[in-house]
């Protein structure tokens, strides 16, 4: 009985790790961290492997700048 308690924390700490990743990852693409850490938790790997896949919603460096003006 013992035993099973200890199947259980380690299978909480992995969840939790899950959850940190996820958490971080999407946090880094601009997408919602909360969202993605809560759903690292209960479907680990392949949340993981979603929000890799995920295009970043934040905007490339450089993006948005005008080319300098040539001048005459």
């Amino acid at each position: 009985m013992h035993i099973l308690w200890f199947y259980w924390i380690i299978a909480l700490i992995v969840d939790l790790v899950f959850a940190w990743i996820c958490y971080t990852i999407a946090k880094g693409k601009g997408r919602s961290a909360w969202l993605y850490a809560i759903f690292g938790f209960f479907f680990s790997i392949i949340t993981l492997i979603v929000v890799l896949l995920l295009p970043s919603k934040r905007p490339a460096a450089g993006a948005g700048m005008r080319p300098p003006q040539a001048t005459s």
